[in-house]
């Protein structure tokens, strides 16, 4: 079975659900959108433009007036990726060691996986 990705209906509808979202002031949402949109422009080889909307994804997940980590923790592992992608294992680096540190959060089982595996 062949599957067809049309990233630029998906990154047009991330777009249009961001609007909404600021409509609303969900942080959260626009923070989840950024992550993905990231996520496209790797897969199309924009990684420029992706660590662009993960920097505007790390500014929303700041926003946030929850102590939800889990947007934020998304988009600190989507701009490692991003960094590294980019040869930039020094910046990584730091990142990963501020969340290694944990900076009194809670981490999840999955996000404690994700960082050893990272680590």
């Amino acid at each position: 079975m062949e599957i067809q990705c049309d990233y630029k209906a998906a990154e047009r509808t991330l777009f249009n659900t961001i609007s909404l979202a600021n409509e609303v002031e969900d942080n959260q949402v626009i923070t989840n959108c950024y992550n993905n949109i990231c996520s496209l422009c790797i897969k199309e080889g924009k990684i420029n433009e992706a660590y662009i909307f993960g920097k505007k994804g790390l500014e929303f997940a700041g926003k946030m007036q929850n102590d939800n980590f889990t947007p934020k923790f998304t988009i600190y592992i989507k701009l490692v990726e991003i960094l590294l992608l980019m040869n930039e294992v020094e910046e990584a680096s730091i990142i990963l060691e501020s969340l290694a540190k944990g900076q009194k959060v809670e981490y999840t089982i999955k996000q404690k996986i994700q960082l050893n595996i990272i680590v």
